[in-house]
């Protein structure tokens, strides 16, 4: 066989590891999200980025790989390692990574939540001592208003019992 073939062959095998790669990453990707418990929204704005991401590395390494020229085996080269791939490795591949990736995660949720607790005792309590100092200071203004008023009407009192004497 000539070089040119052996080229070509290369490139397919390439184009088939890379397919595997894309459905292994994908599947981390998934195992990540099961991990986390994110919304369906966030989890299709996560499968969006990925496969634009995905699409954008693809056509990149076709382009630089084989001078730009895109060619039908590659296409099928990335289609089979992905599919050889999701039929046999995937499933053992997610089990390793959930496995691999649990101890983390639950260690970072229980010292989070510990903490988010710790803070929000502090946050509830500064709530209630606020609240505890803005009834405090409405009291106090309101009596200095009530005494001030009382004055003006004592004042105003004793005025017109003044002018009751005058006669």
């Amino acid at each position: 066989m000539s070089i040119y073939i052996y080229n070509e062959i290369w490139l397919f095998v390439r184009a088939f590891a890379g397919g595997a790669v894309l459905i292994l990453c994908y599947s981390l990707l998934q195992e990540i999200r099961r991990l986390i418990f994110c919304s369906p929204a966030a989890g299709g704005i996560l499968d969006l980025l990925y496969w634009v991401c995905a699409g954008l590395l693809v056509f990149a390494g076709i382009y630089r790989i084989n001078q730009g020229i895109l060619r039908s085996f590659l296409f099928l080269g990335i289609i089979s390692g992905a599919f050889l791939t999701y039929l046999t490795i995937k499933p053992l591949f997610e089990k390793i990574c959930y496995i691999i990736l649990e101890v983390p995660v639950r260690f970072v949720k229980k010292t989070s939540k510990k903490y988010i607790n710790w803070l929000l005792f502090f946050c509830k309590r500064c709530k209630i001592l606020v609240k505890q100092s803005a009834n405090q200071y409405k009291n106090s203004t309101r009596n200095r208003l009530q005494m001030r008023r009382g004055r003006k009407f004592g004042k105003i009192r004793e005025k017109t019992k003044k002018k009751d004497n005058r006669v």
